[in-house]
């Protein structure tokens, strides 16, 4: 039995070693090309400025191999470099046209204020969520400050001596 769990255990470790023994080389061979495409990112990059075009060749390779180690030492990778945020689908022109008639010549403030609010649209269920909340919300003060003056009055009246006559 002894020599069955470690039979057992030998073919385990090497069908793991196999199987480690073949994916190694792909994993080392997409983070050898995921270090090229990085350096030709970061090469490309610099190049844009016109400052660098004029650095000698060897001086440029030696400062992609550092930009490129530190930006592998953060995780950095090339997608990361080259990401540019995509176009709003609404200009600035439209949205400042479309809420134009809104603010009625308001400050810009006020104006930006209403419609965080949700007052500058069609939709009326925000405003009236919010008129009834505020309602709620002065309801529940009024409630509380009665009910602490009763209760001040009623410890007022019960630490008043009574006076006899």
């Amino acid at each position: 039995m002894n020599t069955a769990l470690g039979g057992s255990l030998m073919r385990m470790m090497l069908v793991s070693l196999t199987v480690l023994a073949v994916i190694l080389p792909f994993a080392v061979h997409a983070q050898s090309a995921s270090q090229d495409d990085l350096r030709a990112t970061i090469r490309a990059e610099l190049l844009k400025d016109p400052r660098a075009s004029q650095l000698p060749p060897n001086e440029l390779d030696a400062m992609v191999n550092v930009l490129a180690q530190g930006a592998t030492s953060q995780g950095i990778t090339s997608g990361d470099i080259t990401w540019r945020p995509a176009a709003s689908g609404v200009s600035q022109q439209s949205y400042e046209g479309s809420s134009q008639a809104f603010c009625m010549g308001l400050p810009a403030f006020f104006c930006a204020v209403s419609s965080g609010f949700g007052f500058d649209d069609s939709n009326t269920i925000i405003p009236i969520a919010l008129l009834m909340t505020s309602g709620l919300l002065l309801f529940l003060l009024y409630e509380l400050k009665h009910h602490h003056k009763a209760d001040a009055l009623a410890a007022a009246a019960a630490s008043a001596p009574v006076a006899q006559q």
